[in-house]
């Protein structure tokens, strides 16, 4: 909102700068009425009567009847000083040489005014023109020295805002389109999956909210744009290819800053970092194509825009309203080269629709990698043409210091995955659970060190049974625990819980019926507890009713 409050108090600055500099440079009439008062007006800020003086000895009738014709008020004036019936604008004196129709014409102005003098010497004009009987009358205009220039500021400034246009949009997506980032790092995208939400309808209510805010942003955007330029050289054609460029690089946008959020592990202020990154990036783009137009290398011009909007998801909209925007400035020829926008057009369209199969693909991939086990069979992200996961299951080192209940808790777990139905199978299975990280590597010889957060851990709670897990910093509690909920994949060992069977479906079973508190807080701060609630609730399957009654309780 922001980002679009600014980009709105621009566009209203230039309207107002662009008509203070065109009605400046605007033809002025030099009519009489600029700075005389008309017949019936009794007083105006910058406005007087013209001073009329008779030096002729006799009537004047006829130039004072010719001057009510064009609308002057007169005043007759038969002394010498001017001051002494301040303020006026002018003056005019007449003379008579001998001949009644050849009047000598004294003008007096006031040189504060800047105009007078011109408009005078069009007054004398037309009454010297009257005096011949004709019926049409001289008009004179004051045209500004440079004519062109309302036009090609006209052209800077609607090219400006479209550049600026692109850098805000691009920046806009990441602030509100990578929740995703968010989720994973407070563990409430950890919450939903357990709850059964499945990644395709997590990422499908994702889309549903941001797709619809980002069009009616970037239309409201755009919309602004024309119609602060009123005057934009329209053609259906070019309207037409902004439509459906549009229509591509939402989704396109979107997808790609899903895709660019699963960098929450590496990244800490995601949404800031991705928002000037993607801005610098189009203001580079935009940059070091332009520069390649106004130097007149339009081959290089293009080649830059066909790589721009193929490899750069975030440019095809700057470089569709900045073709259409030179459509107005026609083919610009030199050295028997020629440039045409419009065919640019083609690829800026085009592009967005097949950027947005490969960030679907990207993203499929990005959750399966690190999204975590799912409840629920997915069937958009399921993993095809792959053999079911088998468990590895390592040979556990003897520790000659291995405590005793520790030893008999592991041989009491191989017994009952030895032996499943010979007792009572417990709520929890824990077996040899081993994990390593990649921590960092040798400075000189690039090796990387590992890191064990568990090993070979085995253990199992009974229904009815609570197991609490102490250690110090570092001791694998949290490690274990996220691979207990599948949060992370274990290196070795198995995990089973709940209804769980010894078949080739134990690891989609293992995390339905857990409920998970992390150390974070998982709650969205935009809603209310009673709102978690029904969301999970409504994910879960439960009855309104019965949602209700658990939030009483």
């Amino acid at each position: 909102l922001l980002l679009f409050l600014i980009f709105l108090v621009v566009q209203i600055l230039f309207f107002f700068v662009h008509h203070i500099i065109k009605n400046s440079v605007a033809a002025i009439k030099l009519s009489p009425d600029l700075y005389f008062l008309k017949p019936g007006e009794d007083y105006h800020k910058y406005r007087s009567r013209l001073l009329l003086q008779n030096s002729t000895g006799s009537d004047i009738n006829d130039i004072v009847h010719s001057l009510g014709s064009m609308n002057i008020l007169l005043e007759m004036f038969n002394d010498s000083d001017y001051v002494s019936v301040a303020p006026h604008s002018a003056a005019l004196n007449v003379f008579d040489p001998g001949s009644r129709q050849n009047y000598v014409f004294s003008v007096v102005f006031n040189s504060t005014m800047v105009h007078s003098l011109p408009v005078l010497m069009n007054i004398v004009s037309n009454l010297l023109l009257r005096s011949l009987n004709a019926t049409e009358s001289i008009q004179i205009w004051s045209n500004p020295f440079v004519q062109n220039l309302p036009d090609t500021i006209f052209k800077l400034e609607i090219y400006f805002e479209a550049v600026l246009l692109g850098i805000i949009i691009t920046g806009m997506p990441p602030y509100f389109a990578m929740d995703n980032a968010e989720n994973h790092k407070i563990k409430a995208y950890t919450q939903l999956k357990i709850a059964g939400l499945y990644p395709s309808a997590y990422w499908t209510g994702q889309a549903v909210v941001d797709l619809p805010l980002f069009f009616s942003i970037l239309v409201l955007m755009i919309g602004s744009l024309f119609a602060f330029h009123y005057g934009v050289y329209f053609y259906v054609g070019k309207f037409i290819a902004v439509i459906f460029c549009l229509i591509g690089y939402v989704p396109s946008v979107v997808l790609f800053t899903y895709v660019v959020s699963f960098t929450f592990k590496k990244v800490q202020n995601t949404k800031e970092f991705w928002s000037f990154i993607f801005s610098v990036t189009a203001l580079l783009c935009t940059v070091v194509t332009e520069v390649a137009f106004f130097l007149d290398y339009y081959l290089v011009t293009t080649v830059l825009h066909y790589v721009f909007s193929i490899f750069i998801p975030i440019y095809p909209l700057i470089g569709c309203l900045i073709c259409f925007i030179k459509v107005s400035w026609k083919g610009k020829r030199k050295s028997g080269g020629y440039y045409d926008p419009w065919d640019r057009l083609l690829v800026a369209v085009i592009a967005p629709y097949l950027q947005c199969v490969v960030w679907l693909f990207l993203l499929r991939c990005f959750e399966l990698k690190n999204g975590g086990r799912m409840v629920r069979e997915d069937p958009f992200f399921r993993k095809c043409f792959t053999k079911a996961r088998t468990w590895k299951f390592p040979d556990t080192p003897h520790d000659e210091n291995e405590d005793e209940d520790v030893k008999a808790e592991r041989l009491r777990v191989q017994e009952i995955l030895s032996s499943p139905k010979s007792e009572e199978m417990p709520a929890i299975l824990v077996s040899s659970l081993h994990k390593e990280f990649d921590e960092r590597k040798e400075f000189l010889l690039g090796r990387k060190i590992k890191k064990v957060a568990t090993k070979h851990i085995s253990l199992c709670v009974k229904k009815g049974e609570i197991l609490g897990l102490l250690g110090p910093n570092g001791a694998g509690k949290s490690t274990l625990i996220n691979m207990l909920v599948g949060e992370i994949e274990p290196t070795s060992g198995q995990v089973l819980m709940g209804d769980y069977s010894f078949g080739m479906n134990s690891e989609n079973d293992s995390v339905k019926f857990v409920g998970y508190c992390p150390q974070t807080n998982p709650l969205w701060p935009d809603i209310t507890l009673q709102e978690h609630f029904e969301i999970y609730g409504a994910i879960k399957g439960m009855s309104q009713s019965d949602v209700k009654e658990v939030i009483k309780r």
